[in-house]
C-alpha cells in the first residue's frame, strides 16, 4: 500500500466533518486498516480509532472494532446543535460503551486537536476517569483565561449531576465571570456615553452610500463584547475580491491591507471617519444589535454615527 493511500486515509480520519468510509468499501480490508492505523499521528481522532482497534487483534475483531469507531467518530461529528436531544443522547450513548469511552478518555488526555464533542461525552460521563482527562483542557483555559472558556463553558450543557463536574464547571464559570468584568470593553462605556455597566456588547453592520449594482460598494461590520477575550473587531471590506482591512485584539500590519491605520476602540468613530475620507466614501446607518436598551442603546447609536 501506498503512503499517499495512508496519508490520504488519515486526513479523511482527522478531518473534522466525520470520517468518509463506507463498509461496502472493498478496498477496506485488514491488511488497510493495519497500514492506516501504524501511523504516529497525533490527532485525537485518529488516536480513538487507533485505541478502539488494535492492529494486533485478529482480521475479523479488528476489523470490527475499527468500524465501532468509525461510527463513534462519526458520532462525534454531528450538525444538530450543540444542545439539542441528538446531541445529547448521542452523547450519553458513547458514554455507555466502555470501549468508546475508554478511548475518548485515552485520546482526550493524550491527543491533539480534541474536539469539543470528545469533552463533552467526558462530562456526559463524569466518572473520576473522565474528569481526568478533562483537567488539563480546563487547567490550560483557566491560566490562560483567553476564548478557550467560552468554548468549555458550552459543556455544562451535557454534564452529569456529579460534584467532581459540578465543582469543575463551577471553577470554569467563576474564571469567566472574573475575565469579563475586567475587560477593556467596559471601558468604553463612559467614553460612549452611557456610563459604568456590567456587561457591554452590541454589534454594527453597515456600508456606503455608494453602491455598486445591489450592494454598498464598501462594507463594514464590527463589534465590541466584554463577555468574550477577543472583545473587538472591525471588519471593511471594499468591492467583491477586493483586499480587505480587519482589526482586532491581536492586529499587524498584514490585516490592514486598505492602509487605514491601527484602529483605536476608544477613537472607532474618528476612525472610521478617516476611513471613509480614504476610501472615498459616507457612511449610511446600519443595523445594530446590543444589550443596550432605551437612551443608552440611543446613545450608542449617536456615538457610532459621528463617523
Amino acid at each position: 500500500m501506498t503512503e499517499l493511500v495512508v496519508d490520504r486515509a488519515i486526513e479523511v480520519i482527522t478531518d473534522r466533518g466525520g470520517p468518509r468510509f463506507s463498509r461496502n468499501d472493498r478496498s477496506i480490508t485488514a491488511a488497510f486498516v493495519r497500514a492506516v492505523l501504524r501511523s504516529e499521528v497525533r490527532d485525537a481522532r485518529y488516536l480513538l480509532l487507533q485505541l478502539v482497534a488494535p492492529v494486533e487483534l485478529a482480521d475479523t475483531d479488528l476489523m470490527r472494532a475499527w468500524w465501532n469507531g468509525i461510527d463513534a467518530l462519526k458520532s462525534l461529528s454531528l450538525t444538530y446543535a450543540w444542545g439539542s436531544k441528538q446531541r445529547r443522547a448521542r452523547f450519553r450513548s458513547l458514554a455507555a460503551d466502555p470501549t468508546i469511552l475508554a478511548a475518548i478518555q485515552g485520546a482526550a488526555a493524550m491527543g491533539e486537536r480534541v474536539p469539543r464533542d470528545m469533552l463533552a461525552v467526558l462530562v456526559a460521563d463524569g466518572s473520576d476517569a473522565s474528569i481526568d482527562a478533562l483537567i488539563p483542557h480546563l487547567g490550560s483555559a483557566l491560566d490562560s483565561r483567553d476564548a478557550r472558556l467560552e468554548w468549555l463553558r458550552a459543556l455544562s450543557t451535557h454534564a452529569a449531576d456529579t460534584p467532581r463536574v459540578r465543582a469543575l464547571l463551577a471553577e470554569l464559570e467563576a474564571a469567566y465571570v472574573d475575565r469579563n468584568s475586567k475587560s477593556p470593553a467596559l471601558a468604553l462605556g463612559s467614553i460612549i456615553g452611557i456610563g459604568v455597566v456590567d456587561e457591554l456588547w452590541f454589534s454594527y453592520r453597515f456600508g456606503s452610500t455608494e453602491r455598486d449594482e445591489h450592494a454598498a460598494r464598501v462594507q463594514a461590520s464590527l463589534g465590541v463584547d466584554s463577555r468574550s477575550a477577543r472583545w473587538f473587531h472591525v471588519y471593511i471590506s471594499p468591492e467583491r475580491d477586493a483586499p480587505s482591512s480587519h482589526y482586532g485584539v491581536t492586529w499587524s500590519a498584514e490585516d490592514d491591507r486598505l492602509g487605514l491605520g491601527v484602529c483605536d476602540p476608544a477613537e472607532l468613530p474618528a476612525w472610521l471617519a478617516r476611513a471613509a475620507t480614504r476610501l472615498q466614501i459616507h457612511w449610511e446607518p446600519g443595523w445594530l444589535s446590543t444589550s443596550l436598551r432605551g437612551k443608552k442603546r440611543e446613545r450608542l447609536m449617536a456615538w457610532l454615527s459621528e463617523s
